[in-house]
């Protein structure tokens, strides 16, 4: 179901509650298979693990329905009730294990911490609930659902392009039930709970390794820290895979770093086999993290195999070998076929000039990447969203933990080479983003405060001022999140018309009223020149002439001036067809809008004519 479908019966209650209640099934769900496959981890690492590995499951069932063109609409929502009452079940079962033994309860100024971590989680949950109006998100990321809904199949479509890099969107894909429920919506609040478990995660290892007579609150603090700034409120809110693939990277990290004591009580298959299972989570939300992903993995092998290489066990080593591997053949290998038998390319557009196959234009998809790697921001930009993003105490956290003084040298040696490896690769083949370091960051801070914690135990404790200097490095950046979530918190409290919100919010969303009403129902959307809000679409949408089947009822939507120029050319454009008569047209339509408070958005003619097929 289309969100222009789905925005009719919009509800808070149910997108919060559908929302949650998919991520408790996906958590029983892994829960239940690392039983089944006797992985015997212990918490916290065993109810992360199965985050991940519940939704990757649910991706994997549906791709496999989509491959087989079975993704009906009754079939996805049996498979989300067989999710939720399996997995519901198995979370109640395991519930005793998600608090540690020695919880940390707040104490002197971590009230304060406590104050803010709750905060933080609450209006990113407020922004989560509202309607989906992100661009990336409406324009792509939720555009593959709801195309497998509405097409009862998985289909490759060459556009949007970032889109048609199906090996990483398979946690959009797990999402597709919910448009099949039709509360797409919910979608949001699944991102959330991945933050909320990030968070968890890093609170739990926390309050493992404190001294209960010492609490000091690092776990309040930890959460704090990693739920306010901008950056939760805006990428942890929404129907793409950034908290999935921050969860990923900020486990598989962890687990390097924690590595001397895991593999004191796992064994060297188990410990691999958890690097493996969040590494692929990670590398499964973003490509770019291929590289990173893979250096972690080399590296948790020689950790857990150094001593069996040096004692020449082969089939030891051939054992690690398949429980690395194991994962990435059944939840990577099928998507990254099936992709390449469709597109000639493993992922799509990209490495398109790679092979000989490839269905894109290689030189305008070659260009088109080009464009991506060598835009430059201004530094000045660059460095103000940074700061925004992140509070500086998560951006100083982050960054001196190789240079502290009390840990191991080879865990320093490993913080320092994948903070060089991921700024190399960003360096050199994309642009500098800090959210395009994934969950790396996340996972250097949960270790520097782990190691402070330790510092401040046994006695020493902070004084007050230093305590109070903490606590006023994250709370304007709180101040600056409520800020950001003023407008969608009166709509997640039922306080506003959703009707109201999606005219302001959505940019074409009073034009797809009136197309609505004079196009046909079977009849479907080329789009040319606009970067819009897809899934909002009436009628199924085309970004690719190439992907638009030749037949009566198609219509092209673009902007006046790029009509004029189509017209003034000899050829038909687009390759099959010819321009038809206007069938609206709007001189002041809303064709950008912005989610920064008090940016007004972007207006311009836009124009609906109808495509006369040459031959059919």
């Amino acid at each position: 179901m289309t969100l222009f479908e789905a925005a009719a019966r919009y509800s808070p209650f149910w997108v919060c509650a559908i929302g949650l209640a998919t991520l408790v099934a996906c958590l029983g769900m892994g829960l239940a298979l690392q039983t089944v496959c006797k992985l015997t981890l212990p918490p916290p690492w065993r109810q992360a693990i199965g985050v991940l590995v519940g939704l990757q499951l649910l991706s994997l069932v549906v791709q496999l329905l989509g491959m087989a063109a079975m993704a009906s609409v009754p079939l996805l929502v049996g498979v989300w009730l067989v999710w939720l009452g399996v997995g519901s079940w198995w979370s109640w079962r395991e519930a005793r294990d998600f608090l540690p033994r020695q919880c940390l309860r707040p104490q002197g100024w971590s009230w304060g911490w406590m104050v803010v971590a709750i905060a933080g989680l609450l209006t990113n949950l407020l922004v989560a609930i509202a309607p989906s109006s992100k661009i990336d998100e409406i324009y792509y990321h939720m555009l593959l659902p709801s195309r497998i809904v509405s097409d009862g199949a998985l289909q490759f479509y060459r556009q949007p392009w970032e889109g048609a890099v199906l090996p990483q969107m398979g946690f959009q894909m797990a999402l597709t039930p919910l448009h099949a429920l039709g509360y797409p919506d919910a979608s949001n609040v699944v991102s959330w709970g991945l933050s909320l478990t990030l968070a968890w995660f890093g609170w739990y290892l926390l309050s493992e390794e404190c001294d209960p007579p010492d609490r000091q609150g690092w776990g309040w603090l930890w959460i704090a820290t990693v739920t306010t700034g901008m950056y939760p409120v805006v990428w942890h809110v929404t129907g793409g895979a950034h908290a999935f693939g921050d969860l990923g990277t900020a486990v598989a990290i962890a687990a390097l770093l924690c590595h001397q004591k895991l593999l004191k009580i796992l064994s060297a298959r188990t410990f691999m086999v958890l690097i493996s299972l969040s590494v692929l989570a990670s590398v499964t939300s973003k490509v770019s993290l291929l590289p990173l992903g893979s250096l972690v993995m080399a590296i948790g092998f020689w950790l857990a195999c150094w001593r069996q290489v040096q004692t020449r066990s082969p089939r030891f080593l051939a054992g690690i070998i398949a429980c690395i591997l194991l994962p990435w053949l059944i939840g990577y290998l099928p998507i990254c076929l099936w992709t390449f038998f469709q597109s000639g390319s493993p992922f799509g557009p990209m490495f398109a000039a790679v092979f000989p196959h490839s269905i894109y234009d290689v030189a305008q998809m070659q260009a088109t990447l080009n464009y991506i790697q060598t835009v430059e921001r201004p530094w000045k930009s660059t460095l103000r969203l940074t700061v925004l993003n992140h509070p500086v105490l998560f951006l100083l956290g982050a960054g001196v933990y190789v240079f502290l003084p009390n840990i191991r040298p080879r865990n320093r040696g490993i913080g320092l080479a994948l903070l060089i490896a991921q700024t190399t690769i960003l360096w050199k083949l994309l642009f500098f983003d800090i959210r395009l370091f994934g969950g790396l960051l996340h996972g250097l801070l949960l270790r520097t405060f782990a190691v402070l914690q330790q510092k401040f135990q046994g006695g020493q404790r902070c004084k007050s001022g230093i305590k109070l200097s903490i606590l006023l490095l994250a709370l304007p950046w709180l101040c600056l999140q409520i800020y950001y979530a003023g407008r969608f918190i009166p709509i997640s409290l039922g306080w506003r018309s959703p009707e109201m919100f999606y005219q302001q919010n959505i940019a074409l969303y009073e034009d797809y009223q009136e197309i609505d009403e004079l196009l046909p129902k079977d009849s479907r959307i080329l789009s040319q020149g606009l970067r819009l809000g897809a899934v909002y679409s009436p009628r199924p949408i085309y970004f690719d002439q190439a992907d638009l089947p030749v037949k009566e009822g198609n219509f092209l939507l673009t902007t006046r001036d790029n009509l004029n120029q189509i017209k003034t050319e000899q050829e038909p454009f687009p390759t099959s067809y010819q321009v038809g008569q206007t069938v609206y047209e709007n001189s002041g339509a809303i064709v950008q809008t912005y989610r920064t408070p008090n940016r007004e958005p972007d207006t311009g003619p836009i124009v609906l004519v109808k495509l006369e097929p040459l031959a059919l």
